[in-house]
């Protein structure tokens, strides 16, 4: 299995119980039928988060936003020697483009990651832009949302006005966003280094997870 599917597995296995999780494995496999058989890897996932979304009744964006949250805990294990260098996701950030390619691109050699630029706004705020998808950028957003939560903090998102952008860029499908990396002061908040504990799943859920896969 390639990386990027385990990834998603999972992802897809702590979503909920094992009836809820049985079902978008089931509704994934409808998604890609027209694919047949030799639907690639990024057919698979796509089709996987399209099944997230209609079981949860979420919009794609919302969906694809919340694969990227979730994905970060388990991508914390594999990030660790870059995440120890940082004590925030303010400055990891700052580095962000060439961490994407260095250490997220491995994990998905089909796909093209787009560069991220990233403008130093404040001490907490940084603007990136980035030429790719609305599902693209919400993945980004999740991804910088379960990274904030990895230092204990929060990520704040505010849209960027048409007039500090430009318009011919913007043409071009090249979209931004304002980050804002705040302390989590909630009682609540997670511990600094987290990672979510595996989900074991039923021998049921195993079988159609293999099924459908």
């Amino acid at each position: 299995m390639q990386p990027l599917l385990a990834l998603l597995d999972r992802v897809v296995a702590c979503i909920g119980d094992d009836a809820l999780i049985a079902h978008i494995h089931v509704r994934a496999a409808e998604l890609r039928r027209s694919h047949g058989i030799a639907a690639g890897s990024v057919v698979r996932v796509e089709a996987a988060v399209g099944a997230i979304a209609e079981t949860l009744e979420l919009s794609l964006p919302d969906a694809w936003r919340l694969a990227g949250e979730r994905a970060m805990s388990s991508l914390v294990e594999q990030l660790a020697p870059v995440l120890r260098v940082h004590s925030t996701a303010h400055t990891l950030c700052l580095d962000l483009n060439t961490i994407v390619h260095t250490e997220l691109q491995p994990l998905a050699p089909m796909v093209t990651m787009p560069v991220i630029d990233v403008l130093l706004i404040d001490f907490t705020t940084l603007r990136l832009s980035l030429v790719a998808s609305d599902n693209m950028v919400a993945l980004l957003r999740g991804l910088l949302v379960g990274l904030a939560t990895h230092y204990g903090q929060v990520a704040r998102f505010s849209v960027v006005s048409e007039a500090q952008t430009s318009s011919a860029a913007r043409l071009a499908g090249r979209q931004w966003m304002d980050v804002a990396f705040v302390a989590d002061t909630r009682s609540e908040a997670a511990p600094l280094v987290t990672r979510e504990p595996e989900r074991r799943l039923s021998s049921v859920a195993v079988a159609l997870q293999s099924l459908f896969r």
